[in-house]
């Protein structure tokens, strides 16, 4: 049987259940209209079968709320700032 996981209190029938049965044939002999001895002939019994109800506990379905946040920010460089006179004039030597 193939498992499936139900919802809350969902409710699915697996089995139906049924009533019992008791069947005697019984012989009756009578004299004068009037009974004088019962003798059972045959007796069936069916049992009764119990109905086979599965109900969910599995927690319904919730679709999580995303929040989205966006956060602007700036980054501060430090730029240094050295002179070399070794350099020819217009000349600049980045560092990173």
């Amino acid at each position: 049987m193939k498992i499936i996981l139900l919802k809350l209190e969902k409710e699915v029938v697996d089995v139906e259940g049924k009533d019992g049965e008791i069947v005697e044939v019984v012989r009756v002999t009578t004299e004068d209209g009037v009974e004088v001895s019962r003798e059972v002939v045959s007796h069936e019994e069916t049992p009764a079968t119990d109905k086979v109800v599965r109900v969910g506990t599995k927690p319904k379905a919730t679709t999580p709320k995303i929040e989205k946040t966006t956060e602007n920010f700036t980054v501060k460089r430090e730029v240094k700032i050295s002179y070399d006179d070794n350099l020819a004039k217009g000349v600049e030597k980045r560092y990173r």
